[in-house]
């Protein structure tokens, strides 16, 4: 992928604070013939898949049009990002499209009011989203969750267009006959193979043509609009050899002129209804925003104000609940497309939206006659796109219990439904992530002759050593509830070993939060410590960064106790034991047990109960 070139205006810099149309913030005329060209590309891309993702959703072929308009004004008035293209999105319609069919059935005036409805939740909830500054949400996802759900939705949207590209009606088939199954992407497929005899081979041409010409193009050039040729050359074939009496189903005659502005009806039951699956729709949009905004900026040179951005999208949303579409979402290949065809601005997006409201306003017609299999063929090329098999493998080869959280959500997201899929598959990656914290990894530290550096012992391989006598433990977690019990036994298991230290030194410079089981967890072994005749410090504890109420002496260690490095750390034990054993042992008490000789140096009574 590849971006101009930043000029001496998109250099880094703090963006203003103009309310509007702050992406062109120092605009040089020199970019207007780039963007003007980088608008043109991108209409010729968008046409079709616009149309094949309204399609997607459920919704009339021209309200996809309406939600590339609506989206690439909001973008390029209210947002930063300079190159981002928002509009109709193939990952997010297969969501709210099987959400709300459970909702109404699809096709019905019930199911559109619902969509269009999301649309004005979804931008609602964007909005406050961005004012609030909350899009740290997008981060729950993490990129294992990402790449299975994307290969879940990736798997939806092409089982979902082998109708269209067979000729066949949709349906599904009941696995167990006489018990209803839910219709996923095996049962859907099995009943395309079923249907084989009555396969409309005319269908089948059209989008295996088409498919044809879009991977072509996309292997030639990017810039190639293969999508929009593959539309043209399907359109004259469809008049050319009169393939409606064969038939090949079409769109049909489509309305003219924009829609007027109309807030949608509703219902308390219906946003209640609605709510769930306008929050699943809000967290991709975050995740797919946030990672397109920061990626080209990256690649462009300038900045973004990611909450603004939010915002925009938001906006789009509901602009587009006004004129009857759907939500809308940014999108990473168009996005690809405005910066690979020069364009350095929001500007583009303005000349495309130009052009699809003339195209809206007199030229729909031209359309009645597109082949429903062409949007099939680009929507099956979409979903294949977003099945990143490199990346699924990447997981593989990295971790295989991130492998199986990716498989999980790809699964629960292809066969048991996006909502559900996505919810899980957080809760699980937030579960993985609690489990590795709570059992953190603690290494004991040597130091390097000659230096004030301190790594960790690799079974005598580092060229570090021990202080004799000395234990210096690191652990790399913050210390709350879950791995409390974790640090206790730990160094209980340090005092209790064979060759016990005299002095234990705890390195905590990772600790970088401590709660109140965390904060009594160190005073516990700072007070067994004690018991037992070990001296106890605690080096490189920030206790600056930690809650004002959490102090050396509610750890239970003595302020002197604590110290900024480790070698200082280490010196004071070292005095402190040696003073230790130079003093003379306390006289026995009448009828004591003579101190047994042979007990490691520095151990104390025996802990109650053992």
């Amino acid at each position: 992928m590849t971006a101009a070139a930043p000029g001496p205006v998109l250099a880094r810099r703090k963006r203003g604070d103009l309310p509007i149309f702050s992406s062109l913030t120092g605009y040089q005329v020199a970019w207007l013939v780039g963007d003007v060209i980088a608008g043109i590309t991108l209409v010729a891309i968008a046409i079709p898949e616009q149309m094949a993702t309204a399609q997607l959703a459920g919704m009339p072929v021209q309200t996809g049009l309406y939600a590339f308009v609506a989206g690439g004004l909001a973008i390029a008035i209210f947002g930063s990002s300079r190159q981002m293209s928002v509009g109709a999105d193939s990952t997010i319609a297969p969501i709210f499209a099987a959400g709300v069919a459970g909702l109404a059935a699809a096709g019905t005036a019930a199911y559109t009011g619902d969509i269009v409805l999301l649309a004005l939740i979804v931008g609602a909830i964007l909005v406050a989203v961005g004012l609030l500054r909350m899009g740290w949400i997008a981060d729950l996802l993490s990129t294992p969750v990402t790449t299975g759900f994307l290969a879940g939705i990736g798997i939806t949207i092409i089982v979902g267009q082998l109708p269209d590209i067979f000729g066949v009606p949709k349906g599904s088939v009941e696995i167990f006959p006489g018990s209803p199954t839910p219709a996923n992407p095996l049962t859907q497929a099995l009943w395309i193979l079923q249907q084989a005899p009555d396969w409309n081979w005319y269908a089948v041409g059209i989008a295996a043509a088409v498919l044809g010409i879009v991977v072509a193009s996309e292997k030639i050039s990017p810039k190639i609009p293969g999508a929009l040729i593959g539309l043209v050359l399907s359109l004259a074939a469809v008049q050319a050899l009169d393939l409606t009496t064969k038939d090949v189903a079409v769109l049909g005659a489509l309305p003219a002129g924009l829609p007027p502005l109309a807030l949608p009806a509703f219902t308390l039951d219906q946003l209640l209804s609605l709510f769930p699956i306008a929050l699943t729709v809000v967290l991709v949009c975050l995740m797919q925003t946030a990672a397109t905004a920061r990626s080209f900026a990256d690649l462009g040179g300038y900045d973004v104000n990611m909450n603004r951005d939010f915002v925009a999208l938001g906006i789009g949303s509901a602009a587009a609940s006004l004129v009857g579409s759907f939500p809308v979402d940014s999108s990473p290949p168009r996005t690809a497309v405005v910066a690979q065809s020069g364009g350095r601005s929001q500007v583009a997006s303005l000349v495309a939206v130009g052009i699809i409201v003339i195209i809206v306003l007199f030229a729909t017609a031209a359309l009645a006659d597109l082949p429903k299999a062409t949007l099939g063929a680009i929507l099956t090329y979409v979903g294949a796109r977003i099945i990143r098999l490199r990346a699924i493998w990447s997981v593989w080869a990295f971790d295989r219990v991130e492998f199986a959280l990716a498989m999980f959500t790809l699964f629960a997201v292809a066969f048991i439904g996006t909502e559900f899929g996505i919810t899980i598959a957080i809760l699980l990656a937030i579960l993985e992530r609690t489990r590795l914290s709570a059992r953190p990894h603690d290494v004991l530290l040597g130091k390097v002759p000659g230096t004030t550096s301190w790594v960790p012992l690799r079974d005598g391989k580092a060229a570090a050593a021990e202080v004799p006598g000395v234990t210096v433990i690191a652990f790399g977690a913050p210390l709350y509830f879950a791995n409390a019990s974790t640090f206790r036994d730990r160094m209980r298991a340090i005092m209790e070993s064979e060759d016990a230290p005299k002095a234990i030194v705890f390195d905590a410079e990772a600790v970088d939060d401590v709660d109140f089981t965390g904060a009594a967890a160190v005073a516990f072994v700072a007070a067994e410590l004690q018991r037992r005749g070990v001296v106890f410090a605690v080096a490189r504890f920030r206790l600056e960064s930690m809650p004002e109420h959490l102090t050396a002496a509610s750890l239970g260690i003595p302020p002197s106790a604590m110290f900024d490095t480790i070698d200082e750390a280490v010196d004071a034990v070292v005095t402190t034991s040696a003073a230790a054993s130079a003093a003379p042992p306390a006289a026995p008490s009448p009828g004591d047990d003579a101190p047994d000789s042979t007990a490691p140096e520095g151990r104390g009574a025996a802990e109650p109960g053992r």
